[in-house]
């Protein structure tokens, strides 16, 4: 039976072989309120269908005490080709270890680091409007305290 993280789960350390569009050195910038963690692989059909919306939703809320990071177990080269492909401007970690189950979810945590949502594999299920629209409601309640 496979496990998946929960609501009030951490996310497990991903270190992965190097970083594109800069690095961070823990998932959690001090001045950040919300942090969106996009688990992703360009192998997968849906994370580029995903892509463009989350994108906006970066867009979105660029100005705000948000961050985006994004972690892939591919290697440098195709990581570079799908961050180019969609124009991707956070920073990304290829070549990740121990992602396993967690490909392609989406993850928001909160200041502490805890899950605060994850999508429930919607882009697993071809749903990438969906994750959009529940992911800008999620990011817009936490950021003004709702969530």
């Amino acid at each position: 039976m496979t496990t998946f993280l929960q609501v009030g789960d951490r996310l497990p350390p991903l270190t992965g072989l190097g970083w594109f569009n800069g690095s961070i050195g823990s998932l959690q910038k001090p001045d950040a309120r919300v942090t969106v963690v996009d688990v992703w692989n360009e192998l997968c059909p849906v994370c580029h269908e995903a892509a463009p919306g989350l994108k906006r939703l970066y867009e979105k809320y660029s100005d705000r005490d948000i961050q985006f990071v994004g972690f892939t177990p591919r290697n440098r080269e195709f990581a570079e080709m799908f961050l180019n492909r969609h124009a991707i401007p956070w920073p990304n970690a290829y070549g990740v270890d121990h992602i396993g189950q967690s490909a392609p979810q989406v993850f928001v945590l909160d200041q502490q680091g805890r899950i605060i949502w994850w999508d429930e594999r919607l882009r697993y299920r071809h749903q990438p409007q969906q994750l959009e629209a529940e992911l800008d409601k999620v990011i817009e309640e936490a950021l003004s305290g709702e969530g």
